[in-house]
């Protein structure tokens, strides 16, 4: 189906031709409708139709979700009117956002030392080790978040015949 006019002079889309202006599936725009974050259209014959405006709003959904939003945060975002409740949410979302790019450059470094390193076995190599004790502690001592199995069983003492010493 193609773009139709309506009886007030605005075109309307099937949910097919939305869906191909996205290169989405038809079962996406369901589903943002059935999460309250695509406003559900009117029907035409029982079929749905889109108004141009929609169009705007799939393109900052999916804009969302690149930024790392997800449905929920979306829905929020772009449902307030509030714009104090709006900068909370979006700040957050920078936090996170700096958080993950702290930890892609920290990556990006690692491979760039692996690239540099000319041993043969990464267990071989000085910074590696380094950052394996840096992420460990201690080498020789047992992580912190040791299983309460684990804990209990290095307090109690070796059954005679257990097997353990």
């Amino acid at each position: 189906m193609k773009s139709r006019a309506k009886p007030n002079g605005r075109s309307s889309l099937a949910i097919g031709e939305l869906a191909r202006r996205f290169d989405l599936a038809t079962s996406v725009l369901r589903h943002w409708e059935s999460q309250g974050v695509l406003r559900a259209p009117a029907r035409a014959s029982g079929a749905r139709r889109y108004e141009e405006s929609d169009t705007y709003r799939v393109g900052l959904i999916l804009l969302c979700q690149e930024a790392g939003f997800s449905l929920r945060e979306t829905r929020a975002a772009t449902g307030t009117r509030s714009l104090s409740a709006r900068r909370r949410l979006l700040l957050r979302k920078r936090a996170e956002l700096e958080q993950r790019i702290a930890r892609a450059e920290a990556a990006r470094r690692m491979i760039d030392e692996a690239l540099a390193c000319r041993a043969r076995d990464p267990l071989d190599c000085a910074h590696f080790r380094r950052a394996i004790e840096g992420r460990s502690g201690r080498l020789g001592q047992p992580r912190r978040r040791a299983s309460r199995r684990a804990s209990e069983a290095a307090k109690s003492p070796a059954m005679p015949g257990s097997g353990t010493t």
